[in-house]
């Protein structure tokens, strides 16, 4: 018989490890301080470079610049993720600018999966 990765661990699963991630790595920490001097910014997800995603026409000329936070090879954990820091941040941070705790599916290029922020300066 074989299992999928959600039979595995489960809903609440994910969602734990996303926490526990978001904890020991220091990931809120790190996006206060990517968007300490910011107008704003939104929390994202994707498998393209981030180059590429940065050049989109949706992030092309709004914003300036954009960083990794973090990056796996398992897409459900970077999916988790970014749904996470966005309801963090969208608690706390009038600046964030992420309407929904959470995007579409996750295309990757090369099996490399990130968590961004972009940032208007």
């Amino acid at each position: 018989m074989k299992f999928s990765k959600n039979d595995l661990l489960g809903k609440t699963g994910w969602n734990q490890k996303a926490k526990e991630l978001i904890e020991n790595q220091n990931l809120v920490e790190e996006i206060k301080r990517l968007t300490k001097d910011s107008k704003s910014f939104k929390i994202g997800k994707t498998g393209q470079s981030l180059k590429d995603r940065k050049n989109e026409a949706d992030y092309k000329e709004a914003y300036n610049y954009i960083k990794e936070v973090y990056a796996s090879e398992d897409s459900d954990l970077i999916s988790e993720l970014e749904k996470e820091l966005i309801k963090i941040f969208r608690k706390k941070d009038e600046r964030c600018e992420n309407k929904q705790d959470g995007g579409n599916g996750l295309d990757g290029e090369n099996g490399q999966y990130f968590v961004y922020v972009v940032v208007k300066i």
